[in-house]
């Protein structure tokens, strides 16, 4: 018995349990996973690579407009918080940085697939 109550006996009976109340989860093979734009199990579509990347886009665009917002208001004297002005700078630096290294891994990811020989 270790200083935590768990002997091996009380581990294998709870993970018994377990297992049997949820059941085994099927395996995916790649065959049975839904394609791009297909329809999941809960009936909705995985989005495509261009998807997603338009939508991150979008987020970091919004955190830049609503920083910039936040820093005139400031500017003009309206009552805004210091600290949330700060908060809404640093998280559009943030999500600008991500976005840069976003772009160079996708470079790299391109000028090394056409490197491949054919």
């Amino acid at each position: 018995m270790d200083p935590f109550g768990l002997s091996p006996a009380t581990i294998r009976s709870s993970l018994d349990e377990l297992l049997t109340t949820t059941g085994p989860s099927p395996i995916k093979t790649p065959e049975t996973l839904p394609g791009l734009g297909e329809a999941q199990e809960g009936g909705s579509a995985i989005p495509a690579f261009g998807e997603v990347l338009s939508g991150f886009l979008h987020q970091v665009d919004a955190a830049q407009h609503r920083s910039d917002a936040m820093v005139e208001s400031l500017a003009l004297g309206e009552p805004v918080d210091v600290h949330q002005v700060m908060l809404a700078l640093g998280e559009a630096s943030n999500a600008l940085h991500l976005t840069l290294q976003v772009r160079g891994k996708v470079l790299e990811a391109y000028q090394e697939f056409m490197r491949l020989p054919i």
